[in-house]
């Protein structure tokens, strides 16, 4: 009986000796790539809108605090910050106690300065009243975050 191992020994050298090249993927690792990409839209995400106006309206109207994320879609961490942070399950959780929004810094650079955004990625926690109450800058991990939304959310009331 031959095991997948044997398998690509016997492809690797049958592909040396005659001079051919071949392009497979074993069975497993495509099953695992297929069931992480069903994990990742199953997975809960956060709310994110996408209007900074009217998240602030919204969180008026909700006397919910404002959770932003101060992004460029060059930025990197932020994209880090994305992947592994705000994707977390723990964080998804803390995130629904806020009215959440992305503001891109290149599109939007009077509210970035109107904050006094410096580095990216910003995580800022404005008040309903649109006043600042909490931020960190640059990557966190979700430990980290969930902790931070956590004291933001008390403070911002």
């Amino acid at each position: 009986m031959r095991t997948s191992s044997t398998r690509t020994v016997v492809v690797a050298v049958a592909a040396a000796i005659t001079g051919s090249v071949f392009v497979a993927r074993a069975p497993r690792v495509e099953a695992a790539a297929n069931a992480q990409k069903v994990a990742q839209k199953a997975a809960p995400k956060i709310a994110w809108r996408k209007s900074f106006a009217s998240a602030l309206a919204e969180a008026r109207r909700t006397r919910k605090p404002l959770l932003i994320d101060f992004n460029a879609v060059w930025c990197a961490p932020c994209k880090e910050l994305d992947r592994k942070t705000f994707s977390s399950a723990v964080v998804v959780a803390q995130s629904r106690r806020f009215v959440a929004v992305k503001v891109d810094v290149d599109k939007e650079p009077k509210i970035a300065t109107r904050y006094g955004v410096q580095a990216l990625p910003t995580v800022a926690v404005l008040k309903p009243n649109g006043t600042m109450s909490s931020q960190f800058f640059g990557f966190r991990d979700a430990a980290y975050t969930v902790n931070f939304l956590r004291n933001a959310a008390k403070k911002a009331r």
